[in-house]
């Protein structure tokens, strides 16, 4: 049951992508993914912005949800 859990945490990122490469955080997409709310892509955000919105730091934050859940 918490490893189907832990399976199914997903997250998304909402954006456009940019015209440019902007930013210099970040790899992979992350200098085009652009982030309209923000007024950049998600390259031009700190790391802690990052985390906070990302799919990934979502994702993370779902699984120790889960975990805490089930005493760990």
């Amino acid at each position: 049951m918490l490893l189907e859990a832990l399976r199914k945490a997903g997250a998304t990122i909402e954006g456009e992508i940019g015209y440019k490469e902007e930013g210099t955080n970040g790899f992979g997409y992350d200098p085009i993914l652009y982030l309209p709310e923000y007024g950049t892509t998600t390259g031009g955000l700190s790391a802690e912005q990052k985390n906070e919105i990302s799919h990934r730091g979502k994702a993370l934050r779902l699984m120790k949800t889960e975990l805490k859940k089930h005493g760990f």
